[in-house]
């Protein structure tokens, strides 16, 4: 696995997923992501943004963009860095300020407690690098000025495809096994 990391152009530095400081008691349910031993915790915070705000959950205004496509770069703690994933949102505030911070979503429900443990016993940081995409774009159509938004879908796939990152349970568990981490996706 290389740690050689490329930044694409045109992303910024967004963040860092950490491990909380203290735990907390979560006010989440258990269901079939959370079971017992882990549904009192919060499993990652927002390494700068967690200063900055005294409200518990992020707005939209927290974040400087509203949807973009994201990267995430494990950082060890030596300063090595893996490329992680590539996934994108129609609402930052929600999926990086909310749902990958207390493990709720189709995707992060899963990825957020991965993560986790991967950081409990590996240090380091997931750092957030994003590209946004909140401006539409206009085209003349014969007599008319269409105004649209891209596809985030397409868009991500492409930075998966030039990135060579593959993308859900399996390529995580493969990213792993790479890095001699055992940890079973549930």
């Amino acid at each position: 696995m290389s740690n050689t990391v490329q930044i694409p152009k045109h992303f910024s530095y967004l963040d860092s997923f950490v491990l909380p400081k203290k735990m907390e008691k979560s006010r989440r349910a258990l269901d079939e992501h959370i079971d017992e031993s882990i549904r009192f915790k919060y499993f990652l915070k927002l390494k700068n943004r967690r200063e900055l705000h005294d409200h518990l959950v992020y707005k939209s205004e927290d974040f400087p963009v509203l949807r973009l496509v994201y990267l995430l770069i494990w950082k060890s703690p030596s300063g090595t860095k893996h490329t992680f994933k590539v996934g994108q949102s129609q609402k930052c505030f929600q999926r990086i300020g909310k749902n990958y911070l207390v493990g709720t979503g189709a995707n992060t429900g899963w990825l957020s407690p991965a993560m986790y443990a991967f950081l409990k016993e590996r240090g380091g940081e997931f750092e957030i690098f994003y590209r946004g995409f909140d401006d539409k774009v206009a085209k003349v159509d014969g007599d008319i000025e269409v105004e649209y938004t891209p596809r985030l879908d397409t868009i991500e796939k492409h930075y998966q495809k030039t990135l060579n990152i593959k993308d859900g349970k399996a390529a995580v568990q493969e990213f792993f096994k790479n890095l001699n981490f055992k940890y079973v996706i549930k």
